[in-house]
């Protein structure tokens, strides 16, 4: 199946190139070189498979791949427990970018018994356009046995002399008069039939094509063509084609005689003779004439085609050779990509061994020629030079033969040949014992040691025996050597579209497309997706829509779709795995989208459900967003240390990169005397009783009974302590929340920090972090433990 498939996607293909060059290049090919064109394509059609090569056409055309037949096991009602078999034929479409060569598989499935409808509709149709045409011929045949053998002395010298003129010897050819047009039929008995009228001229120049078409075996060519047209009656390219090919070979047999006889007026004219109003094809035969508009063409070109100077004929045996090179080769083959620790190199499929846990390179046979792997090096500070001089791991009772490096951007290689024993010293002495005094047996191979970047001391290997692979081809598939991707780290944005469904939606699906389009090794790789389900998820504890107004979490039940079942690792939680391992199955996902001032949209993330295992929702979704959120990540706050509280516009910038910043109405800043700080001021009037909760201690007429929400208090305790790191000369932050009570009532809370105090909660003074990017990367991470013990402690009273 996948091999009918392909071959008809690769003669598809080489069809529509054909009759594209013939398009556009017409007048610039003799007739002779575009009946080449035709031959690629009918070898194409009849081999079913040509050498690889990466400037075969077919490296950008979609194939399929892994077609088989599979058993699905549905239930035939909810009553019963009996089960019923309903195959599937399944299978990959291979596609291909031209540019970055980057392979996706999407998958499809087709019932069996639609394939089976298809597959006898095809049979069907071939047989009776078989029939059609052998009956056709067959009616013909009898007709032809009822015309008048030519006896006609002065008749046949004409013939003699023609088949002089044309270069054949053969004595077996048949002259019939009566026919309504010139036409040869027989592949082996040939017949010629010629029509009553014509002049000793004439009568030559028909003659004349028509032994011009027996001595190039046209007759065959016609069957050969009627064959693929059985084959390929249901594609109306082939259709196309077959009708191009007839015209071309006549205007070819044309030019033949003409130049046979010199002369193209007299013979356009006969030519003109044998016209008739509708083409009467018949197979295995070959007619003078095909029909007053084909005809037509073909006088049109006799009379206007001038032969091509040289440049035309240089011209032309480039197109076909090109031509043959692009179509005549099948496609590089079909790659996987093999990982390895963190990292996956690129090999051909045909290496892969579905069975094997280990990425290992396999033969034909199914025996191990190479492989890939990692190990830790130490390698000190200077990594790359020490890598060069540096032992690498290698086979025990090995030689080193060759030693080179060579350095590409941030990677680095060492290329290695050595022989090595497979002959213990005991298997040598128990081989020369028994008479045997040849050599040690050793092994060649070649190992391409990588070492990704200046930050690892992990060295990656690619070795193989010389014998199956070359060091140039070890060397292209080292250079695939790249991390692997994680798709979490894409965040698509959009211009909010309407409502929040509708831009989740887009977003969600822009996140999951660039999920399957990423290209991951086998055991990670996803061909398809579906988002199943998708609701706004409310925030049932005034948690994210406080601290976080402009955000939007959604639920979400989506299915991935696995490009390599056997090989996927199913690591980590919060899914279920599919039938056959064919899919992973989320329920109950949380999406976090968040919209900035302008109306711009992320998708920031799904909440690890571990996270909320651990934290509990509304954190873990406080914690996904802080986590993702670029503008206030520890590089991007970082970069906006000032040492002076007197410095306005830093010390707003600092304060716009944090939660809460839409809720500011003001800034103040106190730089006269010492201890220098700031207020901030906050009006969250509009979130209504979702900012202050009471306290069942106090009376609510109390003013001083309302405590803040939980969330928003460790919100504030988190900016606090970032603006007192990276403010150096600032001693205090005061925030003044405005909001409303349950009452209805407008209250004012105020939250104060200062440096003393956090740096005795953090028993170290909170710019110490900020020295360096990982010193304040664990300023984060203490900060974002605080606020989830602060919130525990809270939800406890």
């Amino acid at each position: 199946m996948e091999l009918l498939l392909n071959m008809t996607i690769g003669g598809t293909v080489t069809a529509c190139v054909i009759l594209l060059i013939k398009l556009l290049l017409k007048d610039k090919l003799t007739p002779k070189w575009h009946f080449y064109l035709w031959v690629i394509l009918m070898v194409r059609l009849m081999i079913p498979g040509f050498p690889e090569s990466d400037f075969s056409l077919l490296n950008v055309i979609p194939t399929t791949q892994n077609v088989t037949t599979v058993v699905n096991q549905t239930p035939v009602s909810v009553d019963q427990m009996a089960s019923a078999e309903e195959h599937f034929v399944e299978g990959n479409i291979l596609l291909k970018s031209p540019v970055t060569g980057v392979e996706q598989r999407k998958p499809f499935s087709v019932s069996d018994k639609n394939v089976d409808l298809l597959f006898f509709g095809w049979v069907i149709g071939a047989i009776l356009m078989a029939g059609y045409l052998t009956c056709a011929y067959g009616i013909f045949y009898k007709r032809v046995g009822k015309l008048l053998i030519c006896k006609d002395t002065e008749v046949l010298k004409i013939l003699m002399e023609c088949k002089r003129e044309a270069g054949i010897h053969s004595d077996h050819i048949t002259l019939r008069f009566g026919s309504a047009t010139p036409m040869l039929l027989g592949l082996f008995k040939p017949t010629i039939l010629i029509p009553e009228g014509y002049s000793r001229e004439e009568l030559r120049h028909v003659l004349l094509h028509e032994l011009c078409h027996y001595k190039h075996k046209d007759i065959l060519i016609n069957i050969i063509c009627c064959t693929f047209l059985c084959a390929y009656w249901f594609n109306p390219i082939m259709w196309l084609c077959f009708y191009t090919i007839r015209r071309d070979i006549e205007i070819l047999c044309d030019e033949r005689v003409i130049e046979i006889i010199g002369e193209r007026k007299m013979y356009a004219k006969t030519l003109l003779k044998t016209t008739l109003k509708r083409n009467q094809f018949v197979f295995a035969t070959t007619s003078m004439q095909n029909g007053e508009k084909e005809v037509a063409k073909r006088i049109k070109h006799i009379a206007y085609f001038k032969k091509p100077k040289v440049w035309g004929s240089v011209l032309a045996v480039l197109v076909v050779l090109v031509t043959g090179l692009v179509c005549l080769t099948n496609a590089s083959g079909n790659t996987v990509n093999m990982g390895v620790g963190s990292y996956f190199v690129t090999v051909p499929e045909r290496w892969f061994n579905e069975t094997s846990v280990e990425p290992l390179f396999y033969d034909e046979k199914g025996e191990s020629f190479g492989g890939i792997n990692v190990s830790q090096v130490y390698l000190g500070e200077n990594k790359k030079e020490n890598f060069n001089i540096a032992k690498m791991p290698r086979p025990n009772h090995s030689r080193v033969l060759e030693h080179k490096a060579f350095e590409e951007g941030d990677k680095t290689y060492l290329i290695v040949n050595l022989d090595f024993d497979i002959e213990t010293a005991a298997q040598i002495a128990q081989r020369n014992a028994s008479g045997d005094d040849s050599p040690s047996r050793k092994i060649n191979q070649n190992y391409i040691f990588v070492l990704p970047d200046e930050t690892e001391d992990s060295v990656y290997t690619i070795w193989a025996n010389s014998s199956a692979v070359t060091e140039k081809k070890l060397v292209q598939i080292a250079r695939t050597l790249q991390k692997e991707a994680s798709p979490q780290e894409y965040q698509p944005e959009t211009a909010f579209q309407d409502d929040w469904a509708n831009t989740a939606e887009y977003l969600l699906k822009d996140y999951f497309k660039n999920y399957v389009d990423m290209k991951r090794s086998m055991s990670s790789d996803i061909s398809g997706y579906r988002i199943d389900y998708l609701e706004p998820y409310e925030d049932q504890k005034a948690s994210w829509n406080v601290v976080y107004p402009n955000v939007a979490v959604f639920r979400v039940d989506y299915t991935l779709d696995i490009a390599y079942p056997d090989q996927y690792s199913f690591a980590g939680d919060g899914f279920q795995i599919g039938e056959a391992n064919k899919t992973k199955l989320y329920h109950d996902q949380l999406a976090v989208f968040q919209k900035d001032d302008i109306g711009t949209t992320k998708f920031l993330g799904f909440v690890w459900p571990q996270a909320i295992e651990e934290m509990g929702e509304a954190m873990a979704v406080l914690h996904t967003i802080s986590y993702t959120d670029q503008k206030q990540s520890p590089e991007a706050l970082l970069e906006r240390k000032t040492p002076y509280i007197g410095n306005h516009s830093a010390d707003g910038g600092i304060l716009r990169a944090l939660p809460l910043a839409g809720y500011s109405k003001g800034l103040e800043l106190y730089t006269k005397e010492e201890p220098y700080g700031l207020t901030v001021y906050f009006d969250l009037t509009e979130m209504g009783d979702k900012v202050f909760k009471p306290r069942p201690d106090k009376a609510m007429i109390d003013s001083s009974g309302w405590d803040l929400n939980p969330y928003l208090e460790a919100q504030l305790y988190k900016n606090s302590a970032i603006l007192l790191a990276l403010i150096d000369n600032c001693s205090t932050v005061e925030f003044e929340v405005k909001g409303l009570a349950e009452t209805g009532a407008l209250y004012t809370y105020h939250y104060f920090k200062d440096r003393q105090t956090l740096t005795q909660e953090l028993s170290l003074d909170p710019r110490k972090y900020t020295e360096s990017l990982e010193n304040f990367k664990e300023f984060f991470d203490i900060l974002e433990l605080t606020q989830f013990n602060m919130v525990s402690k809270n939800q406890s009273k």
